[in-house]
């Protein structure tokens, strides 16, 4: 997808988001939209303003997000909190993940926790590991 391919995507889902709100009674207070690109994956980012917001359940409720997802095609649309509020859309194809990802090995200090998309190992120190859960069907965990 182009620059310009991107930003008429970006701003037609900008233009339904703010519809879909309205119909629902609640104002589209959003303090800024960005379009951004890592590793590949294009992003659109609605950063609502807080201040404006009286109740913030109105804004993250599951009800809305599908609808918004629905009124953009059924992209999804992920909440984001880490800096305040924040609507994502992934404006790209999501990244296919491998059928199988090998047994990276052992690496002293190191959890090797498996593959990114990108094909590059995750590895986390155990210092900074905190929880973690590991799932898996049953007679898949062979080595």
């Amino acid at each position: 997808m182009n620059r310009k391919a991107k930003l008429l995507v970006a701003q037609a889902i900008v233009h339904k988001i703010s519809a879909v709100m309205q119909r629902r009674g609640l104002a589209p207070v959003f303090a800024a939209w960005f379009l951004t690109e890592d590793q590949g994956q294009v992003w659109l980012f609605g950063v609502l303003d807080q201040s404006l917001i009286h109740k913030l359940e109105d804004y993250t409720r599951e009800t809305l997000l599908h609808h918004l997802s629905t009124a953009i095609g059924g992209r999804p649309i992920y909440l984001s909190n880490r800096s305040g509020l924040r609507y994502a859309v992934l404006l790209s194809k999501p990244p296919r993940l491998p059928s199988k990802v090998n047994f990276p090995g052992v690496q002293r200090g190191q959890a090797l926790l498996g593959q990114r998309y990108t094909g590059q190992p995750l590895r986390v120190p155990w210092p900074q590991l905190g929880h973690l859960l590991v799932t898996g069907k049953t007679g898949r965990g062979q080595i």
